[in-house]
C-alpha cells in the first residue's frame, strides 16, 4: 500500500521550473491554511498573491521512495478577498504525478478525520498518510 508525506517549503525557490498541471475547485483559503499552514507571500510581479509550495515523499508498494513538489496558487486575482469563499486553486508541478499528489491531499482532507489532528497544517505534521483512504 502506498503512503505519502507532505512537507511545506518556507520559500518559493524550490518550486522554480514548475508549471500549471491542473486545478482543484471549490476550496477556500481557510481550508488551504488548515491543510498546509500559512501561505507564502506570492510573486513580486503581482500575478500571484498567495502560494503554497509542498514537497512530497511517496513510499511505493515496492518500498521505493518517489519525490515530488506541487504549488497551490491564485493567478491574477482569482482568489476572493473573503477567506471562506470557495475558489479554484491552480496546481503547479514538474509532472502530472504532482497534480495527483495534490488531489490526494484534498481527498484525505475531505474523506478522513485528518482535519481534526491540528488547527493548522494538518496535512503537514511529519507523518505518512495511507493513499488508499483518499
Amino acid at each position: 500500500m502506498e503512503s505519502i508525506q507532505y512537507i511545506p517549503c518556507t520559500d518559493s525557490y524550490s518550486a522554480n521550473g514548475t508549471s500549471l498541471k491542473g486545478y482543484i475547485e471549490n476550496i477556500t483559503t481557510n481550508q488551504l491554511i488548515e491543510m498546509f499552514g500559512d501561505p507564502l507571500g506570492g510573486t513580486t510581479d503581482g500575478k500571484c498573491s498567495v502560494d503554497w509550495v509542498i514537497e512530497t515523499q511517496t513510499i511505493t508498494e515496492d518500498g521505493d521512495t518517489d519525490y515530488g513538489i506541487f504549488t497551490l496558487y491564485d493567478w491574477k486575482g482569482s482568489r476572493p478577498s473573503d477567506n471562506d469563499t470557495p475558489w479554484t486553486v491552480n496546481v503547479g508541478g514538474n509532472k502530472l504525478q504532482d497534480l495527483w499528489n495534490a488531489q490526494t491531499a484534498f481527498g484525505l482532507f475531505e474523506n478522513t478525520d485528518i482535519r481534526y489532528s491540528a488547527d493548522k497544517a494538518c496535512m503537514a505534521q511529519g507523518v505518512y498518510h495511507q493513499m488508499e483512504t483518499a
